[in-house]
């Protein structure tokens, strides 16, 4: 093998290796959807919350937090977009599975905004995960919570990548393998 091929080689198994650190790769056909500095998508299907939280860390997320209403109207108006079938319940990243009645963002993020229900959170069953009621909209708030048991499309939420961050680590890798090479 030529000295060339080798280092070729070398160049193409770190730039994959970078993309593959950088972009998590599997499966799912996650399609996202940019505001702010945040990039969000539906679960792939209906399931429960801690099965949602578990494809949103996959995905390089967490369910989603909520702060703001302008956050709120935009996955509003992102989840009607997205031509759901059924209930129109969507898991947020609101939880008080740690401690009753102390609702935490999982992404560990402060809590600066709610949009409970009427009579919410009301722990009739040992509710701790959030949803969206999105049937409600127009006649009333929309958290609800809920127990584990449902199953129902979570939104993620994942920071947006750095543009182009695997392209120029790959491009810096190659220029180091060229500089060495007119070195020696």
């Amino acid at each position: 093998m030529s000295q060339t091929g080798g280092r070729l080689r070398l160049v193409f198994g770190l730039v994959l290796s970078a993309i593959l650190v950088f972009y998590p790769l599997g499966v799912q056909a996650w399609v996202w959807h940019t505001y702010g500095g945040s990039e969000y998508s539906l679960t792939n299907n209906p399931t429960t919350w801690e099965l949602a939280e578990n494809e949103a860390v996959s995905a390089g997320g967490h369910l989603v937090t909520i702060n703001d209403s302008y956050e709120e109207t935009h996955l509003i108006a992102f989840a009607y977009a997205s031509n759901l079938e059924g209930d129109r319940l969507l898991w947020i990243g609101f939880t008080d599975k740690v401690t009753e009645g102390n609702w935490q963002w999982i992404s560990g993020q402060p809590v600066t905004y709610t949009d409970w229900g009427p009579g919410q959170p009301d722990d009739s069953w040992g509710e701790d995960y959030a949803d969206m009621d999105l049937r409600s909209l127009g006649v009333a708030k929309i958290w609800n919570d809920v127990s584990n048991n449902y199953s129902i499309f979570g939104i993620i939420e994942r920071p947006v990548p750095l543009p182009g961050t695997a392209l120029l680590l790959g491009s810096g890798l190659a220029g180091l393998v060229v500089w060495r090479r007119r070195r020696s």
